[in-house]
């Protein structure tokens, strides 16, 4: 979106998305209050695409460099 764009959205009283860090995310245990939110479910699965792909083309390090981003981003959602 251009700049114009993203002035008239705000203009016309749209949402305005504040992005928070994961490490100040509180850690959730109860499984009944256990949402992962859909922006990090998006991108540890991208983090896990990457990881693949690398995998196909033999460059394991970039394989786990990903993996452990995916594993960094769901580590607050872990439960248990």
């Amino acid at each position: 979106a251009n700049h114009a764009s993203i002035s008239r959205e705000m203009s016309m009283g749209a949402a305005t998305f504040i992005p928070v860090p994961a490490a100040s995310l509180p850690v959730v245990n109860n499984s009944e209050d256990f949402v992962l939110d859909p922006g990090d479910a998006k991108l540890a699965q991208k983090h896990a695409r990457w990881a693949i792909s690398a995998l196909e083309y033999d460059d394991v390090n970039t394989a786990i460099e990903n993996l452990q981003k995916a594993i960094q981003v769901l580590r607050p959602y872990k439960q248990g």
